[in-house]
């Protein structure tokens, strides 16, 4: 995917590496996707070499996004006013059975593209609205297409869709294995699995996705502890009991969990993706991030799904040092008192988005800091209009004045994807009538009718949830 060598040059250069640190005025340069000098003036690079004027910018890795639904990205606005409960029932139960093969292949990926125009350069894909093989062909497409890398998280949830491709478990285990094999030798692209909602599936289930998801290498994820008052969501203890959790996995949320639950987490080496946006405003649960900050777990941002929530990063991070440092915070000004610190520092949520994000995806030695020897994931961020000027101190804090706008240029593996504010080798005008259709496309089949509870889902979802403890008894 590389080609050949590329300079960053002349910017302010923030490599989130430790032994680096800032480098006022220097270079960033890739050679054959890898980066191999980072400092005050690079040395002349052998060959051609494809200059990116940094001067009067910032230079950083690319962000990576622990947790988004690349699929959903034309569904745009579809659950802005929507509770969790009523985003399971209508979107979770319905409208996935709307999409066609060319719908899925679309979010994907618009939502790929639209992360890398924001800067983000990682996505982990969870992947939950695969009704045959030819989705998981389409997805893996779409991702691949936009040139993006990224972790394709093979959803097994079963939308019981009329025209489903599968007709067991079995079936889409096979199917993964599939889409796992054609991709061992991706540079780009890498598998894991995304597994089906613990309660909505037995037990038994559940250990077999897990059981798949280790046989063939791959990143496990699932929505955990999100859900108050049901039993959906819920098996950290059992997950822990039972030997299951591990490093490997990526806990999207977790705002339930427990103090004792998040150190059974951290022990286990498992991280935690947050997305304060849908938790917050779905009526997920309360803020987590203090927690774990606190007690030192991998955590990681993600952008979660287009229905609800803008696609860049730079929004997130705004909104999480605001509540977070709120939530450290409640219990002194309850009090009436003064806090004397604030806690959680700027630098931490900007980790979360690089490094940390890019560990809790077991690509920390790959991705993430701007550090000799690593891919060359590398954005270039320039003042567009007001907000960056002057650029911020500590530089560090650039996110909280900085949009897609800003992000001028942004390389993945030494490749340019975006160059003087324009994502290249894409035809938008094509792109953006082809989203238009799907989206009307879905919408007109039933997206877009006026959604209700019934006037009894209160009694509905104790009879809901009394099957789902059912299926969480371990075997």
């Amino acid at each position: 995917m590389s080609q050949g060598n590329l300079i960053f040059k002349g910017g302010r250069i923030v490599t989130m590496d430790d032994q680096l640190g800032v480098i006022d005025h220097g270079d960033v340069l890739i050679e054959d996707g890898v980066i191999t000098y980072v400092g005050p003036e690079a040395p002349t690079p052998r060959g051609d070499t494809v200059v990116v004027d940094a001067k009067g910018g910032i230079i950083t890795p690319g962000f990576v996004d622990t947790h988004r639904h690349c699929w959903m990205t034309c569904l745009r606005g579809l659950n802005v006013d929507h509770t969790l409960m009523e985003y399971l029932e209508f979107v979770r139960q319905n409208v996935v059975n709307l999409f066609g093969v060319e719908d899925i292949f679309l979010g994907n990926h618009l939502g790929a593209l639209e992360a890398l125009d924001a800067g983000i350069t990682t996505v982990f894909d969870h992947s939950h609205n695969i009704i045959g093989p030819e989705y998981a062909d389409a997805a893996v497409e779409g991702l691949r297409r936009a040139g993006i890398r990224a972790v394709f998280g093979y959803g097994f949830h079963d939308g019981h869709a009329e025209h489903s491709g599968f007709d067991s478990p079995e079936d889409r285990y096979r199917d993964a294995r599939r889409i796992a094999k054609s991709l061992e030798d991706n540079p780009l692209l890498g598998f894991g699995v995304a597994l089906s909602e613990t309660g909505m599936v037995p037990w038994s289930q559940t250990k077999k996705e897990i059981a798949v998801g280790r046989e063939l290498g791959g990143l496990i994820t699932l929505h955990m502890a999100c859900a108050p008052g049901l039993a959906v969501s819920t098996g950290l203890n059992e997950l822990v009991d039972q030997g299951l959790l591990g490093p490997d996995f990526v806990l999207s949320h977790g705002v339930l969990l427990s103090d004792e639950q998040l150190d059974m987490v951290r022990d286990a080496g498992a991280s935690i993706a947050v997305v304060h946006d849908s938790e917050l405003g779905m009526g997920e649960g309360p803020v987590v991030l203090h927690r774990a900050f606190q007690k030192g777990l991998k955590t990681g941002f993600g952008a979660d799904f287009a229905p609800l929530i803008n696609g860049d990063l730079f929004g997130m991070i705004r909104l999480s040092l605001a509540v977070t440092r709120g939530a450290l915070h409640a219990d002194t000004v309850a009090r009436g008192e003064l806090i004397g610190s604030v806690g959680v520092p700027m630098r931490y949520f900007l980790e979360m988005a690089t490094v940390r994000g890019a560990e809790a995806l077991g690509l920390g030695t790959q991705v993430g800091s701007l550090t000799p020897g690593k891919r060359g994931d590398v954005v270039l961020l320039k003042p567009e209009g007001m907000s960056l000027v002057p650029l911020p101190e500590p530089i560090e804090s650039y996110p909280l004045y900085t949009s897609s706008r800003n992000v001028n240029a942004v390389a993945v593996d030494g490749r340019l994807v975006k160059n003087h504010g324009e994502l290249l080798g894409v035809d938008l005008q094509d792109l953006r009538s082809r989203a238009e259709e799907s989206h009307e496309r879905v919408y007109a089949a039933g997206a877009r009718a006026p959604f209700a509870m019934s006037p009894q889902w209160r009694e509905e979802n104790a009879a809901f949830n009394a099957y789902c403890l059912a299926n969480m008894a371990a075997e």
